[in-house]
């Protein structure tokens, strides 16, 4: 944009203009376009040797205001015991969840040490387990709340909250019905944050609640259930054999379309549309993008959209190694985060990623 009266000029153009330019958040999303936010890189945990490894992201044309940091600045070298204890098991903005590492056997499934730590400042903060639950299987664990905001001053102003007080942790855990047999459960979701009116210990971590996964949803074992993603401001599940709904951490639940016939890979939040939901679905070797408007209780949505279809096979049919036969069979799911997914056919190496952004196709 070469100079503000640009905005003046288009707002002047017709009342549909002027109305996308005076809805609630038009500059900010604009100025985040404009300026988004640099990427240092993933921690990814390596089986041999025994250690988190950082994998700084591609190298792009950098920003005039951003300098280059290295990858040493984001060693796990300062938790107690060093990187070769803890194993990554969440990332969210400049902050990664780590859970202590434990010896073969059933109770490393269980309830684990947690911390959250912030490698560019190489702090850290422990969040105790629940000492009653430590002997239940741990189904996952996980970063919410780390968007920055800010307060007001007491004498006027604002200032921006610390991220590493201002984040909650959320520990999932199965338990299993007494008196009920093959591994009949629900799964118990229990948030941790900062205690502020602790008079002994200030700033320590206790679990402020905990709630039941879609409000006591029945589990036929511990691996019922899918992890699908962070959107709508909350954890969202799929359930084995339930292909009428989601269920979230905070016991709501999300209605699927009818006669949903479709493999739900992830949900997260729309990048074109604030406040509405993407769910990214696969069909065969079609892949289908709905957008929902989410609501905070999760038990009621507005309707399901279809905002993108891509066919897979077609779109990837430039890239090195394509094979018509891969999209013979079904397609599985390798890894997925908020901003893209990666896919490989049952048979062979080859993968793909795809960018939910942009629902684009790349190679690997």
């Amino acid at each position: 944009m070469a100079s503000p009266l640009c905005l003046a000029h288009a707002a002047a153009t017709c009342k549909r203009w002027r109305r996308i330019m005076a809805r609630p958040g038009f500059f900010a999303d604009m100025i985040r376009g404009l300026h988004p936010r640099p990427f240092a890189g993933n921690y990814y945990n390596r089986a041999s040797p025994l250690d988190i490894v950082f994998v700084p992201s591609p190298t792009s044309p950098p920003q005039p205001q951003q300098r280059a940091v290295g990858s040493h600045k984001f060693s796990l070298d300062f938790p107690p015991g060093g990187a070769g204890s803890w194993e990554v098991v969440d990332s969210s903005r400049s902050l990664v969840l780590l859970a202590k590492k434990k010896r073969s056997g059933w109770m490393r499934r269980c309830f684990p040490d947690l911390i959250a730590c912030e490698p560019a400042t190489r702090r850290y903060k422990l969040i105790p387990r629940v000492e009653e639950m430590k002997h239940h299987r741990c189904l996952g664990a996980y970063l919410v709340d780390t968007l920055r905001s800010a307060e007001h001053k007491p004498h006027g102003g604002l200032h921006v909250v610390d991220i590493m007080t201002n984040f909650r942790g959320v520990c999932v855990i199965y338990q299993e019905y007494d008196g009920v047999s093959d591994g009949i459960g629900c799964a118990r979701a229990f948030f941790f944050s900062r205690n502020t009116r602790a008079l002994r210990v200030p700033h320590t971590w206790f679990a402020e609640k905990s709630s039941s996964l879609g409000n006591d949803v029945v589990l036929h074992g511990p691996d019922s259930q899918h992890f699908l993603g962070y959107a709508g401001g909350s954890l969202l599940w799929s359930i084995r054999g339930d292909d009428t709904r989601l269920v979230t951490a905070t016991g709501g639940t999300l209605s699927l379309p009818d006669n949903f016939q479709r493999t739900v890979l992830r949900v997260v939040d729309s990048a074109r549309r604030r406040g509405y939901v993407m769910l990214v679905c696969l069909q065969g070797s079609n892949l289908q993008v709905f957008e929902a408007l989410s609501y905070s209780n999760w038990n009621n949505q507005g309707e399901w959209e279809l905002h993108k279809s891509l066919d897979l096979m077609e779109a990837t049919r430039g890239l090195v190694g394509h094979k018509e036969e891969y999209f013979v069979g079904s397609l599985k799911l390798i890894t997925a985060s908020p901003k893209s997914i990666v896919l490989a056919p049952t048979v062979g190496t080859w993968m793909f990623s795809v960018d939910l952004h942009t629902i684009t196709s790349g190679g690997r």
